[in-house]
């Protein structure tokens, strides 16, 4: 048999018969098969479910006659899961912060995002220039702030309805059982004003009564946000 180590044995050793004698020794050794061996098929990569791309509804209040846009973000898993609202900041609208809805979707939550009209972008985007300040500060009043509360109850309410449909995208969809909010801003203020006593509290919603404050029995969790919406904190 041919020895490449063989110091009696003349000529040259190439890499290719050095290398095939030191496997078939180390095969032997080993007390193995020294054929090669076939190495095992990798597992085939499952990829997650993508998410639904976020439907654009419209809640009607039909009592204030107020028409409220909403986003909203559903998670990959079709069945019912817990529901975070978002309240935009001053000049925002439902697309704003769009990357939590996204994040709180892939982690299984209903993310509902809400615009309110009159504090929204259309206060400023038409105005000149020099007139943005102005309408800002004009749409930052104390009439607007009552509005956004009151669009937390009719999305609240519009919810139950779609939640016991049986049309999609929203039907069997959403876990009213447990919802929470999250704010940013202007958005930020209205959360604590939903949790403030003074009024009867009905068996699903604290209605507003007149200028009395109301308290959500439907809120279970709470974030606020004043520079920028956050990101790291775990809802419900």
């Amino acid at each position: 048999m041919f020895d490449p180590w063989d110091t009696n044995r003349g000529g040259e050793v190439t890499l290719e018969q050095a290398t095939a004698l030191c496997a078939k020794r180390r095969a032997a050794s080993q007390g193995s098969d020294p054929r090669p061996v076939t190495p095992a098929q990798p597992a085939p990569i499952t990829r997650a479910p993508e998410p639904p791309a976020p439907p654009d509804l419209t809640v009607t209040d039909t009592h204030r006659h107020r028409d409220l846009p909403i986003r909203v973000f559903l998670p990959a898993d079709p069945k019912a899961a817990p529901v975070v609202l978002f309240s935009h900041g001053l000049g925002g609208n439902r697309q704003a912060s769009g990357y939590l809805g996204r994040r709180w979707a892939a982690r299984g939550y209903v993310a509902v995002f809400l615009q309110h009209p009159g504090s929204d972008d259309g206060v400023w985007k038409n105005q000149p220039l020099r007139e943005r300040n102005r309408a800002m500060r004009d749409a930052s009043s104390g009439a607007n702030f009552l509005l956004r509360v009151k669009d937390v109850t009719a999305v609240l309410d519009q919810l139950e309805r779609w939640e016991r449909t049986t049309n999609p995208p929203l039907a069997r969809r959403l876990d009213l059982t447990r919802v929470g909010m999250s704010g940013h801003s202007f958005g930020k203020v209205t959360i604590p004003w939903l949790l403030m006593t003074g009024t009867k509290v009905e068996p699903a919603w604290a209605r507003i009564q007149s200028r009395t404050p109301c308290r959500s029995s439907r809120l279970k969790a709470l974030e606020v946000s004043t520079r920028s919406a956050t990101t790291g904190r775990r809802f419900l």
